[in-house]
């Protein structure tokens, strides 16, 4: 069925249409992960110095390295343009948890315009606007329902395999 290739590129073509009308949204975190991809950027002396001579709370020490690393990646990559490369790649990959929602929903029984249905209120639920701000919350939900999708697929496949329901509750030692 196309249906869902169908939703996903209107879903996307909106993401580009807000990320025209209004650009990357900012927050008071932005500048705390930029800074701290410039610090990547310019020495590997974050690396093992945190800072803490010159700064009460430097940047180094409350960010987790990912999403500055994201930046980094994006300001080598794409230069003064780099908050839509980092938005571009925050759709890209929201749009493919898109499809495994999706997929999920086929899984689960359901009709295809119903997994339609539930991976497009997904997608266009707080995640729509996750997806237009630079931070990174964006793909950390990515992440988090990528992996309940992994999950309750390899759950509900499990259950329908019987071979597999006798050593469902088995301790790993004692499987053969």
């Amino acid at each position: 069925t196309r249906s869902p290739f169908v939703a996903a590129a209107l879903l996307f073509s909106l993401k580009l249409l807000l990320l025209l009308a209004i650009g990357p949204v900012f927050s008071p975190d932005t500048p705390s992960y930029a800074d701290f991809a410039d610090a990547m950027l310019a020495s590997h002396h974050w690396l093992s110095d945190a800072d803490l001579a010159t700064q009460v709370l430097p940047v180094t020490t409350f960010r987790i390295l990912g999403y500055p690393a994201v930046i980094a990646a994006a300001k080598l990559l794409a230069g003064p343009v780099w908050p839509y490369a980092v938005i571009g790649l925050q759709f890209t990959i929201s749009t493919g948890v898109f499809f495994a929602v999706f997929r999920l929903g086929g899984n689960l029984g359901l009709a295809p315009k119903w997994a339609v249905a539930g991976a497009l209120a997904y997608a266009t639920s707080f995640q729509l606007s996750l997806d237009q701000s630079r931070m990174s919350d964006s793909l950390n939900a990515s992440a988090i329902i990528l992996a309940v999708t992994i999950f309750l697929r390899g759950r509900r496949r499990r259950r329908a395999d019987p071979a597999m329901a006798d050593r469902r509750y088995q301790p790993a030692a004692g499987r053969g």
